[in-house]
Order: C-alpha cells, then structure tokens, then sequence
C-alpha cells in the first residue's frame, strides 16, 4: 500500500483583518486591592466596557430575559427578539436578534454559558476586575465586513460566561456596542 501526499500552498488573503482601536482598560483597584464597581474610588480613565459594567444606561433596555436553571437575568431593546438554547434542562446559551433595518443584517448578541476549566487567559488582551467577576476581552476585529466583539466574564462559579456582539457594518457595529455594553452591565446569574 503506497499513500501519496501533495503539497498545498495557500495564497496569503488580500486584505489582513484588522482589530478596531479601543481606549486602553485601566484595572481599577480598591483601597485594598480588591475590585470596585463603586464609582466614588475610580480612577480618571475608564474603559468603555467599565463605565458600562457601573452604571448601564437602561433606558433603551426594555425587556427582561430571565431563566430559572442558572439565575440569569438581563435586559435587553424593545423590538428585539431572542431564542434560548436549553441542553440536559439547563441553558447553554441564549442569542438576541435586533430589529433589521430595510436591507440590514440583524446585530446578533449571544451570551454562551462556557466551561471554567476551558478558559484561557492567554487568549484575551484585556481584563477588568469588579466585585464579582473578572471580565476578559480583546479589540473588535472586523471580517469580510462581519463585526464582532468577545467578552469573556470568569464568575469564580461552577460556569463562566461568553458575551458576543456580531454586527454587519462599522456604523451598526459603533451604535450596538453601547447597547452590548449597558446589556453586560445588566447582566446578573445565580450563586
């Protein structure tokens, strides 16, 4: 028996994908080292995702998401719908769909229930402590025109959780991270 193998060369692709800019994350500590979401201690720069996590604007997030397995709870914009993804009787994951606009692709928010052991630190750029939970993230990157951005928040609890926002253009994108960034903030689960 003679196996015969062919060498492949693939092309480089035309167009690099390229990670939007964000403001540099400061980490906030307390007086005693320990994460803070209290306002009064911060320091002059915050991150957009920080700022989000303190005091979430929720005057567009009109809708409550509430499942009863794992305690979740988040707001979510009027208009927008959601599927959740229940496995063995207890929620994997749960996507929002906004309302598209006329010949618009949807934004897509997905909230993934992930295995802590999975988690690798290495993978994220970024990181923001609050009092209860570690929140690991990397820049927006952006291809074929496909925006997404990635949060990871380690819950020191027996499951973590992976927020992703999926967004078709950059003037979508820029609209819905705010909303991404309010919903993360008014995100809460069960200990």
């Amino acid at each position: 028996m003679q196996l015969n193998f062919t060498q492949r060369t693939l092309s480089q692709p035309e167009e690099l994908i390229k990670p939007l800019p964000l403001p540099a994350p400061v980490p906030l500590k307390g007086e005693n080292g320990e994460g803070s979401r209290d306002t009064a201690s911060t320091q002059k720069v915050k991150s957009a995702l920080r700022t989000a996590m303190e005091s979430p604007d929720t005057s567009a997030l009109r809708q409550i998401y509430q499942e009863s397995t794992l305690q979740v709870s988040v707001r979510f914009p009027l208009a927008w719908s959601f599927i959740d993804q229940p496995k063995d009787n207890r929620l994997s994951g749960v996507t929002f769909i906004g309302a598209a606009g006329e010949g618009r692709v949807p934004p897509f928010i997905h909230i993934e229930v992930a295995d802590p052991e999975l988690f690798l630190k290495d993978r994220y750029l970024y990181s923001e402590e609050l009092e209860d939970c570690y929140l690991y993230y990397n820049d927006p990157t952006e291809m074929e025109g496909q925006f997404e951005q990635v949060v990871y928040m380690q819950t020191g609890e027996r499951f973590d959780f992976l927020f992703r926002l999926s967004v078709r253009n950059t003037e979508d994108f820029e609209a819905h991270r705010k909303v991404f960034y309010d919903m993360l903030g008014t995100f809460t689960y069960g200990k």
